[in-house]
């Protein structure tokens, strides 16, 4: 993650609990069964639910005709001249040509290291990529080449042809790329910020459409990636000086392949930005704290960001905690200068995907007190095939007027014998409720002879 930092707290309260918490386990902890997104009661002003009757391949313009995957490859056809892009200190970059092949769009640039030293051209990493196609900051055009000083090289940066037909783009006007060079021990020697090429296509875009969204309502992206949308927002759902939220999908992958929230953004500005999504609320209850994704956004143009629910919070923990659907998302949406953790705006953005209000988890409370209430939700081994840790699950509801920081003080004492365990810090907004999630170690198990079903009384410190 390129920016992961805790929230500023207004008021920061530490809880510090003068006894430990007991916790007495069930022998058998019956779960709850998932049901999936429940969407008759939907209808808020934030959005509306989806029905995806249009034809994925349909363009929405009675005038063209329908058409395949295949053409829609096969219609792209811009092309570009060679056009010297960056020349400074001892760095230049050369465009060189534009061709297709393999469902992929290669643009040739030619790359030259006129210094003194060997350097390393990278683009499109994640942790800092500039590039995009007519707007849209896209994954492709990766490069990672080192190159011996005074040599030049042909770089090819691919870009795939089906990921840009999911915005609905119908050929290239446009392709923008930025480079980091380092040297040889992997600190910057400089960024080239975005550069851009125009295309043969250039003269005849409409660069104030935004395509993404023409596909998600004409039923382009939801064919060709096989969802189905059932919710979607309208525009702007926050905006300042910097960002817009500017549209929101919540999408079902066919298959039991998951659930997926798309959240469209803009840069208003006219330098680069990051963007984080952080502190995600999943039916009234923070289930992830801190960053969760952030995306650089160059001015002007536009990311789609996603959240999956599976990775948001897994079958399992759903089973346990009785949450039957999907009834509501809420998170944090911050932006931030690239190398600095100030931010420089923060909304909060609330999705109702039904008419439910946020629920009273159950649970047996096991401390009340400094306006807050905790309570035991239940115990269950890690969802992971890899490992064999236990996981206790706890609610903390805060009744302050102020957000409270939650952490574990000591190790905790599983059947009276100290094992050790680990938790990320809790951070509960005013009047929320947030998760906490107590690790106990499988070795540490055990070396104690304690599995699941040994463990019968947990204490903690928080």
């Amino acid at each position: 993650m390129k920016k992961a930092f805790l929230s500023i707290l207004t008021v920061l309260l530490i809880l510090s609990l003068t006894s430990c918490i007991k916790i007495n386990i069930p022998s058998s902890p019956v779960p709850g069964e998932i049901t999936g997104i429940q969407t008759e009661e939907t209808g808020q002003s934030t959005g509306t639910p989806r029905d995806d009757t249009t034809a994925a391949n349909n363009t929405g313009d009675p005038d063209e005709p329908e058409m395949t995957l295949k053409e829609r490859i096969d219609a792209f056809d811009s092309t570009i001249g060679e056009s010297l892009l960056f020349d400074s200190k001892g760095i230049r970059l050369t465009a060189k040509g534009l061709r297709y092949e393999n469902s992929s769009a290669y643009l040739t640039v030619k790359a030259e290291n006129k210094t003194g030293s060997k350097l390393t051209f990278v683009s499109g990493s994640v942790l800092d990529s500039m590039n995009s196609v007519n707007g849209y900051m896209v994954g492709g055009g990766y490069v990672y080449q080192t190159m011996e000083a005074g040599t030049e090289e042909d770089l090819d940066m691919r870009f795939g042809l089906e990921e840009l037909i999911t915005y609905d783009i119908r050929n290239i006007a446009e392709i923008g790329i930025g480079f980091n060079i380092e040297d040889e021990n992997y600190n910057s020697y400089l960024q080239t910020g975005p550069l851009y090429i125009k295309t043969s296509a250039d003269a005849g875009h409409d660069y104030s459409l935004d395509s993404f969204e023409r596909s998600m309502r004409k039923g382009v992206a939801p064919s060709l990636l096989d969802f189905s949308v059932l919710y979607s927002s309208g525009d702007d759902i926050a905006s300042n000086s910097f960002i817009a939220v500017d549209n929101l999908y919540f999408i079902e992958r066919s298959g039991g392949n998951g659930y997926y929230l798309l959240i469209e953004i803009v840069n208003k500005t006219n330098e680069y930005l990051d963007v984080c999504l952080a502190d995600i609320c999943l039916n009234g209850l923070r289930v992830y704290n801190g960053s969760w994704d952030a995306r650089g956004i160059c001015g002007g143009k536009r990311p789609v960001m996603s959240v999956s629910m599976s990775e948001l919070l897994c079958k399992e923990y759903m089973e346990l905690l009785k949450i039957g659907s999907y009834d509501s998302i809420a998170m944090n949406v911050y932006v931030t200068r690239p190398d600095s953790y100030e931010k420089i705006s923060s909304d909060d953005v609330t999705i109702a995907l039904t008419s439910k209000d946020r629920f009273d988890y159950p649970g047996t409370v096991v401390y009340s007190g400094h306006g807050v209430t905790i309570k035991a939700l239940g115990i269950l081994e890690d969802p992971s095939e890899y490992f064999d840790d236990v996981h206790i699950l706890l609610a903390a509801k805060n009744d302050n007027g102020f957000a409270v920081l939650i952490n574990d003080d000591e190790n905790a004492l599983v059947n009276g014998t100290e094992i050790d365990s680990t938790m990320s810090y809790v951070k509960a907004a005013p009047g929320g409720w947030a998760l906490i999630d107590i690790e106990l170690e499988e070795d540490a198990l055990a070396d104690s002879g304690l599995g699941l079903s040994g463990i019968k009384e947990v204490k903690l410190s928080l």
